[in-house]
């Protein structure tokens, strides 16, 4: 059986083979701060979806949102304390962020469920 490979990280397309290796490198204060920032929205827009909702389909997805993402940021905390990282996660969350959150908590939720 073959088995054909488009693209995979390990072996990069042929038009970007050629780049810098370097440039494919990740701050990782950056990445984490990130990382964390987007684990830590989804929990809680996921969080406001539960209290609101009442539709079965809408607080299941919003359980399994608040459950990976939860997983997400504690795998983080513990790949990084493995490494001995002195990076610290932000705890809340950032300007942008916040104000995404703020938006969806002044959205008026109908018995439908469907924003208005």
């Amino acid at each position: 059986m073959t088995t054909h490979v488009l693209f995979s990280p390990r072996r990069p397309p042929a038009q970007t083979a050629k780049q810098d290796p370097k440039s494919h490198t990740v701050d990782l204060m950056k990445y984490v701060e990130e990382a964390s920032a987007a684990d830590l929205f989804e929990v809680k827009a996921s969080r406001l979806a539960l209290q609101r909702s009442q539709d079965p389909a809408i607080r299941r997805f919003a359980q399994q949102m608040v459950s990976e993402h939860t997983d997400s940021a504690n795998r983080l905390k513990m790949e990084l304390e493995e490494a001995k990282v002195e990076v610290k996660p932000p705890t809340a969350l950032d300007a942008e962020k916040q104000a995404m959150l703020d938006k969806l908590m002044n959205v008026a939720w109908k018995t439908s469920t469907r924003c208005t």
